[in-house]
């Protein structure tokens, strides 16, 4: 009897098929990587971050990691209860916890994955506006690499340290020696952990992805993250900014939570009104530079899509010829990858659904209910998925995967392509054009630069290399400050005059702009990427920079510290700005010039070793790899001399990254030895390194959870979103409502419920503080009086009458102080910043100035000289900050008129006059610092003749009314020219 013989095998006495070089079937699931640790160990693993994920979500739904949150904030100084905030959740600690714990489970499992990991969460948590969630990723990025380093130092095996980490050491060294005398040490502090977090990033990912497997994973990230950020940017651009703009237009509330304002200004609306594609980045031009960093790598990995989909067919028609039968799919897997299919594609209809559905203005269709979005998203991956499942069952597990990296790569890559269309970004799209240009120039011509060039650079000299290097960076950074040097400080040269935006022509800022929002936007087009406006604008920040970097040659003015200096080098007809909008000139500036030439060094080496990369790499297959990394990379700098991309954490992790996989492409081949000492003991001395930017950070970690009052992810600007709204409240109790005690005329005192708590919680005493409003109901217009027995809430009004306004104002003293005592312990743990330090400093001005009366006569001379020590601590914080000298002044000016001996106001006043003074000269062209410098001058000019000195006082008077006369002047100048 003839024996049955096997689907899938080949027939008997013919050879095996053929298969096309450099192709083979995977018919079988992969085994486990052996580069990862044990399969049973990796499970283990998941299973106890899985359990960790149950367990937030329970506890986030069940809210019960307030305890967590109340422990944290009492170790950042905040005692009082009061700091955690009212309706507060536990959903951000909930997710931050999860997310760190991702980290650390996928990095036991493989390094790889670890930083995989850490580049997919990283677009959605926004950086550079919420610069304290750069934390999170610092720890992730250390503890990645201390798992790595002591591993191969405990294993014996290799560590490899490219020159970029050498001179990216180098530069961190030199930014830390110049920060030490930085124009603000906190701006400085946080700048360097930032940069040092970028250099263990790119160590750690070198070393990773030296293994083909390694660089698969990292590069495959950095592809998925541009995919799921497009898939976000484009919904968002067509249905989230109009939604958007009709909410800020009906919700004034929501106008100040997010801008932090009460109505539009004109340069608000004009952003506003911009219809631009920017995702979860906030900036067009931040999401084009992420864009162009990755469109190369995303082509080329489609382009090999491709190229193996072709090979597949001719292996398929080689086999068939043959008669050999495809390998099967076991059913179960089969209809497990169907499975996978099927979930992925309706879970992606179902957040776009969301999206679109949650924004939408007006009401869905007549008979659109969630039975039918149920059955639209279940049937979306249905059919995909069981072709997928049939497929994979008869032809195996290849065919439609191919086909589907192939559709899902071409997909992507288009959909970028049109983001980067719609963020209008004539910078990102001219830099990619540019690069990829020269990138498919360099290829063309790869064996004549090969054969010719390199031989010809390879017997210069390094150093001259280096030089000429060097000098292109110089090039990059100053070339368009060309004979742009003439002007000064305080005057409008003719030459100056024609940046005005009268002169910028199509698209510039009209002299009158508008301040209405409207919910449709404003659509760009051809007109508006032709305009010269925005050149021209960032032509007057880089002269100012310039100016800066040559007056602090040699330190610079501090990593992180350009936008702080930029008003004392600012030159009329300039416009204000916080980034240069050149990154290599604003580390000249910033680090002076030895710290911006090893930057630029730093960023020439890898576009010199990018290049040979591209044209000497061995293999055909590693070949189109390294050139989209060098395409995308020479893409991201060539913008960098135009945008902000260094000071943008988000894009520099990214572009870290790509610099990474570009050296571990060539170094995968590269056989592994035994490390030299040399590099063990660096390894670690960067761990000695990273536990103590450990606890430097988690200072300011504390110190942040402090004021942002227990908000763990997105913190805010706290001195805005918490800090000033409390002044306020403590302002309208000391100062509108005792006015109102001695002028009964004038309207009763009324201010939010809501707003009194956030001092005060006490519900019974507000209740006797006046009489309590709510809104009268739905249908109905006006207020109602509060009954007794009715809950309180936050909408409610608070008016207090002549009766109540002592007990009012008193009552909330106690409050206010428990408030600032909790702000003078937070301050203790991180001693270091100036923007505390003067806050405190108003409070006890406010108090010094406010709180008179019996109980606090004695109290007000204390009170002043506090508001004048935290003043100067204020000063000794970030000495060139023109805002903290106008404070300063100010509490000296009270702590003198406050003295009992006229003596005294004098030297006290002269005190305060050379403080404003300094404000002064630190914004030379800036009318408002001036204007308060005559008046304080005149100020000081009557007090002295009031003290008979009559002729100094008459001149001190002229003097200040003539600053005030050219302040004005000054002001309706610039008012003409829109700035």
């Amino acid at each position: 009897m003839t024996k049955k013989r096997d689907k899938g095998a080949p027939p008997k006495n013919r050879p095996a098929a053929p298969l096309t070089p450099g192709y083979q079937f995977n018919d079988r699931i992969p085994p486990w990587p052996g580069e990862f640790i044990d399969l049973r160990r990796a499970l283990f693993i998941g299973a106890i971050w899985c359990c960790l994920a149950v367990f937030l979500a329970v506890a986030v739904q069940a809210n019960s990691l307030l305890w967590l949150k109340r422990l944290v904030l009492f170790a950042s100084g905040a005692a009082d209860p009061a700091f955690l905030f009212r309706g507060v959740t536990s959903l951000d600690i909930g997710l931050m916890i999860g997310f760190l714990g991702a980290i650390a489970a996928s990095t036991f499992v493989h390094p790889a994955l670890g930083i995989a990991t850490m580049l997919l969460v990283r677009p959605w948590l926004d950086g550079y506006t919420y610069p304290s969630d750069n934390l999170y990723f610092m720890w992730a990025i250390w503890f990645i690499f201390a798992v790595w380093s002591l591993r191969q130092i405990l294993r014996n095996r290799p560590l490899h340290f490219p020159l970029p980490a050498l001179l990216l050491m180098a530069f961190l060294l030199v930014a830390y020696l110049t920060a030490l005398d930085s124009a603000e040490w906190s701006r400085s502090h946080k700048a360097l952990l930032l940069w040092f977090s970028y250099t263990v990033l790119f160590l750690v990912t070198v070393n990773v992805a030296r293994t083909p497997l390694g660089w698969r994973i990292v590069a495959g990230a950095i592809v998925l993250s541009l995919v799921l950020e497009s898939l976000y940017a484009w919904p968002h651009y067509r249905f989230v900014l109009p939604y958007m703009r009709f909410g800020l237009k009906n919700n004034p509330q929501m106008l100040m939570e997010f801008f932090n304002t009460a109505e539009f200004t004109p340069e608000l609306a004009r952003r506003l009104n911009l219809n631009r594609a920017f995702g979860t980045l906030l900036f067009p031009n931040a999401y084009g530079a992420f864009l162009i960093l990755g469109i190369p790598l995303t082509g080329v990995a489609a382009w090999r899509s491709l190229q193996r989909l072709r090979a597949m067919h001719q292996a398929l028609r080689a086999r068939a010829k043959l008669g050999v039968l495809p390998g099967r799919f076991h059913d179960s897997a089969a209809l497990l990858f169907g499975g996978l299919v099927w979930l992925a594609i309706s879970a992606l209809v179902f957040a776009e659904g969301m999206l679109y559905v949650s924004t939408r203005i007006a009401p869905l269709p007549a008979g659109f209910s969630n039975l039918w979005a149920a059955l639209l998203i279940l049937g979306a991956g249905s059919i995909p998925g069981i072709v997928c499942a049939v497929w994979a069952s008869r032809r195996g597990f290849t065919p439609p995967l191919a086909w589907l990296r192939c559709l899902v790569l071409g997909a992507a890559l288009g959909l970028q392509g049109i983001c980067l269309w719609f963020t209008f970004s004539r910078g990102a799209m001219l830099a990619l054009t540019l690069a990829a240009a020269l990138t498919i120039a360099m290829l063309y011509f790869a064996g004549f630069i090969r054969d010719r060039i390199l031989p010809r650079l390879d017997r210069l000299p390094g150093m001259r290399l280096i030089l000429a290097g060097l000098l292109l960076v110089a090039a990059l950074a100053a070339w368009p400050l060309a004979g742009q040097l003439e002007g000064s400080a305080g005057t409008l040269s003719a030459q100056q005059s024609d940046n005005a935006p009268a002169a910028l022509g199509p698209g510039a800022i009209p002299r009158k702009p508008s301040a209405e929002v409207t919910v449709e936007g404003e659509n760009l087009g051809l007109e508006h990427l032709r305009s010269p406006a925005s050149f021209r604008v960032r032509l007057t920040y880089w002269r100012v920079g310039l100016s800066m970097f040559l007056d602090n040659m040699l330190s610079g003015v501090g990593l992180g510290n350009f936008g702080l200096l930029y008003p004392k080098y600012q030159y009329a007809g300039s416009y204000p700005v916080q980034e240069s909008h050149n990154g290599y000139l604003q580390m000249f500036s910033e680090t002076g010039l030895f710290g911006g030439a090893l930057f630029g060094a730093l960023w020439f080496a890898i576009v010199l070793y990018g290049a040979r990369r591209t044209v000497t790499s061995p293999a055909i297959e590693d070949r189109p790899y390294s050139a989209a990394l060098f395409a995308g990379l020479l893409a991201f700098l060539l913008h960098s001399g135009m945008d902000i991309n260094f000071s943008h954490p988000t894009l520099i992790m990214f572009a870290m990254t790509a610099v990474a996989l570009l050296y571990a492409r060539g170094a995968e081949n590269e056989e592994a030895v035994t490390p030299p000492p040399a590099a063990r003991w660096l390894a670690i001395a960067l761990l000695v390194c990273i536990g103590l930017s450990v606890g430097s950070s988690a200072r300011l970690y504390l110190f942040d959870i402090g004021l942002n009052r227990g908000r763990f992810m997105n913190m805010a600007e706290w001195m805005k979103k918490e800090l000033a709204p409390r002044f306020e409240v403590g302002r309208f109790f000391l100062e509108d409502v005792w006015r109102y005690k001695w002028d009964p005329q004038r309207p009763k005192p009324q201010i939010r419920v809501g707003d009194v708590r956030m001092l005060l919680r006490d519900t019974n005493t507000i209740w006797r503080m006046g009489t309590l409003y709510v809104p009268a109901g739905v249908n109905l217009k006006g207020y109602r009086p509060l009954e007794v027995n009715e809950r309180v809430p936050d909408e409610a009004v608070l008016v207090i009458d002549a009766k109540t306004v002592t007990f009012a104002r008193n009552a909330m003293v106690p409050p206010m102080t428990a408030w600032v005592e909790n702000l003078s312990r937070i301050d203790a743990r991180y001693p270091y910043s100036p923007e505390l330090a003067a806050h405190l400093s108003e409070w006890h001005t406010l108090w010094a100035e406010r709180l008179a009366g019996n109980a606090f006569d004695e109290d007000r001379r204390v009170y002043a000289d506090r508001g004048v020590e935290w003043a100067r601590r204020a000063v000794e914080r970030s000495p060139s900050n023109k805002d903290l000298y106008v404070l300063l002044g100010g509490a000296i000016w009270l702590r003198s008129w406050l003295q009992p001996e006229p003596a005294d106001w004098i030297a006290g006043f002269r005190e305060a006059v050379q403080a404003y003074q300094t404000a002064a000269g630190l914004a030379p062209i800036i009318a408002h610092y001036k204007d308060l410098l005559g008046k304080v001058t005149i100020g000081l000019g009557e007090a002295m003749i009031a003290q008979e000195q009559d002729e100094e006082g008459r001149q001190l008077v002229e003097r200040g009314n003539a600053l005030r006369e050219e302040a004005r002047l000054f002001q309706l100048e610039l008012n003409k020219r829109g700035l």
